[in-house]
């Protein structure tokens, strides 16, 4: 590389020339040729103006850019004037002014009920509802777990100053335990008579007790084996079934249990009803639906050989069977509830699907009975928290009665003459208490006695 002053190079460009490599020479050769070309004030001039027109330009520039910098932070919230959010307003309640039996849930309307994506929590006195839908004017909360009189409904959206209240209201009481059953003995089945009274079997001593409307519990004998069904008959006494060959009959009268007919071998039933003609209808695992007339003749179905049928119930001159099929396909659900229609003499109409249970969230469960409502609903016992769900064959939805409420695992369950359920709830494994519960539908079946 050349070494030297300006006036150097300019003076013995040809001496410097011949020591460069190509590359330099050419370098050196446009630096030469732009210093001859102009005088040295000319080229200092020319340094002038370019560090104007830099300035000329740049500089705005720069300016510009400093200057925007103070929006890339957040407006100061202290420069926004506060809004206040729009307060909450209840109009109306349903049901009102009470929540009778028979509501499953409550309605709330207003406006301003939720704002935006917030979260809103609802209370009935001090107990925290559980919201089953939400709307900025509409609430469906389940049925509170409280007995309320004149108390107060509170609405507080979490982004609301205040909330919004509603009093007077009302919540009946629908479930308490009945018949006295404090021993925690395990229970086996539960039947109810015209007259309301009340039938427990015992599982392991095999009790028979009576409870009249009135609370009266009396011991009326003993069962021959633990029975996993019963059912009053056309005669008043109790049959039982207990997945065994064998019918087994409780005399009223006499105190004393017998066999009342012994099936065929193979056939163990498990669950059982009466129609209004006396017939008596029974049903188990790969047992088929039996039929067996008053004067105890028996016959088959030869529809059910292979599949579970889980429980059975008559109304309205139906029977109603929950079946686990054995080899389901496009027409048969491998859960599903079905239905026949009955004759006077015990015969079947056509096999009707009533509720695919597949299609509901409910599949894991075990059912271990059903009954009618008296506006065709069905009602279905299972062992599990929150046991009883109601499913409607006219919406096809599936809904809890009383959900958070009843006590869990239900182990069997009967209509009474009225708008009670009697449950039996218990568990020894999982320490549920085994009693009885008094349960308001608020409906009445829609069996007949």
């Amino acid at each position: 590389m050349f070494k030297g002053s300006l006036q150097d190079l300019l003076s013995n460009k040809k001496v410097m020339m011949k020591n460069m490599e190509s590359g330099e020479q050419k370098s050196v050769t446009a630096v030469i040729h732009y210093f001859e070309k102009y005088s040295l004030k000319e080229i200092k001039f020319m340094k002038v103006q370019r560090l104007m027109m830099i300035g000329i330009f740049i500089l705005p520039a720069l300016l510009g850019l400093l200057t925007s910098c103070k929006y890339d932070v957040a407006e100061p919230m202290w420069d926004k004037p506060f809004t206040s959010p729009a307060a909450p307003a209840i109009t109306q309640i349903d049901p009102s002014p009470v929540a009778k039996a028979g509501a499953n849930t409550i309605t709330i309307h207003g406006q301003n009920l939720v704002i935006g994506s917030d979260t809103t929590v609802v209370y009935f006195n001090n107990v925290r509802a559980e919201v089953k839908s939400i709307s900025s004017t509409e609430i469906v909360v389940y049925r509170p777990n409280l007995v309320m009189q004149s108390g107060e409904i509170k609405v507080a959206p979490n982004k609301a100053l205040v909330e919004a209240k509603y009093t007077p209201y009302n919540i009946d009481q629908v479930v308490e335990k009945y018949g006295n059953f404090l021993d925690n003995l395990p229970l086996a089945a539960v039947v109810a008579d015209k007259s309301e009274n009340l039938y427990v079997v015992e599982s392991t001593a095999r009790t028979i007790w009576k409870v009249t409307p009135d609370g009266q519990k009396t011991s009326l004998g003993t069962a021959s084996r633990a029975p996993l069904d019963a059912k009053i008959g056309p005669d008043g006494n109790i049959y039982m079934t207990g997945n065994n060959r064998s019918i087994d009959k409780f005399d009223m009268q006499t105190g004393k249990a017998a066999t009342w007919l012994q099936l065929a071998a193979g056939k163990l039933p498990k669950v059982c009803d009466f129609d209004a003609n006396g017939n008596f209808y029974a049903a188990g695992t790969k047992s088929d639906l039996i039929i067996i007339a008053p004067d105890k003749t028996v016959k088959y179905a030869n529809l059910y050989a292979k599949d579970d049928i889980q429980a059975i119930k008559i109304s309205n001159g139906y029977i109603y069977l929950f079946v686990k099929t054995a080899t389901p396909d496009a027409n048969t659900p491998a859960l599903a509830v079905f239905r026949h229609s009955i004759g006077s003499d015990g015969q079947l109409g056509a096999k009707e699907l009533v509720f695919d249970w597949t299609a509901t969230p409910f599949v894991d469960r075990s059912v271990k009975a059903l009954t009618i409502s008296s506006d065709g609903k069905i009602y279905l016992a299972t062992d599990s928290k929150d046991p009883i769900l109601i499913a409607d064959p006219v919406s096809n939805t599936v809904d809890y009665l009383y959900k958070g409420i009843l006590p869990s695992n239900c182990k069997q369950f009967c209509w009474g003459a009225g708008t009670n359920i009697y449950m039996i709830s218990g568990d020894t494994q999982l320490s549920v208490n085994w009693t009885v519960y008094k349960v308001d539908t608020g409906i009445k079946s829609g069996i007949s006695f």
